[in-house]
């Protein structure tokens, strides 16, 4: 090595997979058990969703993961993230809006049909995420 020179440190890879069930806010909401899998680079985490379908119930806002993410160094550790989700579904089909996935410092998973939680999903109807997609985020 070079005098000076500094030594490059290649980042570990980390895999891990849960399987967990989504249940809407609302009264009487269902889903059906999903595996999220996930990969950390370095600093860089990715998570990737399979489609996400139930029936939304009475009043539903938010679609939570009743597992989090197992692995602590999968989870932001400062500050909640947020991501946009271009494939929500409501009402039976594909939303045409973006919504969001939220992912705590905890590792709760939270979708939202739109930003901010503000709009329903459509009471007893098909409703989730309408295909598969991913989001990246860095950690500590």
């Amino acid at each position: 090595m070079l005098a000076g020179a500094q030594q490059l440190e290649i980042p570990t890879n980390r895999y891990g997979q849960f399987s967990t069930t989504f249940t809407f806010n609302g009264s009487g909401g269902t889903t059906t058990a999903v595996a999220v899998k996930y990969v950390r680079q370095g600093n860089l985490v990715t998570l990737f969703f399979p489609p996400i379908a139930g029936t939304t119930g009475t009043g539903s806002t938010l679609l939570t993961a009743n597992t989090n993410i197992p692995d602590t160094w999968a989870r932001p550790s400062t500050y909640n993230i947020s991501a946009p989700v271009s494939r929500i579904r409501d009402n039976g089909a594909g939303d045409t809006a973006v919504g969001e996935v939220v992912i705590t410092t905890a590792g709760t998973l939270i979708f939202n049909r739109r930003p901010t939680a503000s709009l329903a999903w459509t009471n007893a109807s098909s409703g989730g995420v309408d295909g598969a997609f991913s989001c990246s985020y860095i950690v500590d």
